[in-house]
């Protein structure tokens, strides 16, 4: 019968009983490697700026994935796009407009109803509407309104017609007409015009 090396007692596993063995790790116990916080909570941030990247790429797809490969390329370099563009030429436009049309008093006559009102309440009505191009920011096209007629009545055009004729005479209105409801594309170039004539 096998016994300790050491102490005699009964053998437990390579010559020595359990009290004097020792297991492998024992004998030639492994250096613990005592890693840094630091590279770790660099790496988590890492991985979150990367997930933030990739989820505003994600949204500017979605946002212009409705543009022209061109108007595209203007959001990416960071130019302002067509209809932004188009947007801020109606925004000085329209104020020109009530600008043009207020009264020394600070009153309107409304294009289509021909009552007076207060400045506040005037509003930029297109006798053709905004949908024409050609005649969208043509200025015997748009003229002060109440919002009733522009807003509730859509446009009351009956009586704006009858008032811009009056105004324009037949022949010009009909002009106008025809004029709008031609094919129209704007470029850069006449918009920036616009917004600096009206401005």
């Amino acid at each position: 019968m096998k016994t300790c090396k050491t102490c005699g007692a009964d053998h437990y596993a390579k010559g020595f009983c359990r009290a004097h063995y020792k297991m492998p790790s024992q004998i030639n116990p492994k250096p613990i490697n005592r890693v840094s916080v630091k590279p770790v909570i660099e790496k988590y941030i890492k991985e979150i700026d990367d997930k933030n990247i990739a989820t505003l790429k994600a949204r500017r797809k979605v946002a212009t994935s409705n543009l022209s490969p061109r108007d595209k390329a203007k959001v990416k370099t960071g130019k302002i796009t067509l209809p932004e563009l188009i947007s801020r030429a109606e925004k000085v436009f329209n104020a020109w407009i009530r600008k043009r049309d207020t009264l020394s008093d600070n009153t309107f006559i409304c294009q289509c109803c021909r009552s007076y009102f207060s400045k506040k309440e005037m509003d930029a009505g297109h006798y053709m509407g905004v949908r024409y191009a050609a005649t969208r920011f043509d200025p015997m096209n748009v003229h002060g309104c109440c919002q009733e007629c522009n807003r509730m009545k859509y446009g009351n055009l009956k009586p704006y017609r009858i008032n811009l004729i009056q105004l324009y005479g037949q022949e010009a209105v009909e002009t106008l007409e025809i004029k709008a409801k031609q094919p129209y594309k704007w470029d850069r170039t006449e918009l920036e015009s616009i917004i600096e004539k009206y401005k």
